[in-house]
């Protein structure tokens, strides 16, 4: 399973549909996790316990609670690599005391959108991503600053 419990008092546990491309859980319309993997399924409830030990899958959209997650389902012996897009979005102003918005919103009118993006585009940003570190590689930088650095533009 892979899962988040919720921090924002205002925002409940959601279940995301993206019309069928791909589907997940969130906080609200803020963070998500999404995917397009076969063979997962999401959930909330009040702990991650409580998820995984419930017998009946019917149960897993169960509306209270602050923990949601999306469980995979593999077979014994079995290896399978699921694929998670890990999602913000900030609607609104971006800082109090100026009036501005995040740049990604003229691009990306709401997460689930931001979710289908980056599922859909994956291997292409995973290429950048993996392409980037090549940056610093031979730089003076120590180990730690490259990964600091690695981290920071990928992220961002």
């Amino acid at each position: 399973m892979f899962g988040f419990t919720g921090t924002d008092a205002y925002s409940g546990i959601r279940h995301l549909d993206g019309q069928g491309c791909f589907f997940g859980v969130g906080e609200g319309r803020h963070i998500a996790i999404a995917t397009n993997s076969s063979g997962v399924t999401s959930a909330s409830g009040f702990s991650i316990g409580d998820i995984l030990n419930e017998p009946l899958p019917a149960n897993y959209k169960f509306g209270l609670g602050k923990c949601s997650a999306l469980i995979c389902e593999v077979a014994a012996g079995e290896k399978r690599t699921f694929r998670f897009a890990l999602c913000f979005y900030r609607e609104g102003a971006a800082t109090s005391g100026l009036d501005m918005r995040y740049l990604y919103t003229r691009y990306f009118p709401n997460i689930e959108a931001v979710a289908a993006y980056a599922l859909e585009q994956f291997e292409t940003l995973k290429a950048d991503a993996l392409q980037s570190a090549f940056l610093v590689k031979d730089s003076a930088l120590s180990e730690r600053q490259q990964w600091m650095v690695n981290h920071s533009v990928r992220s961002y």
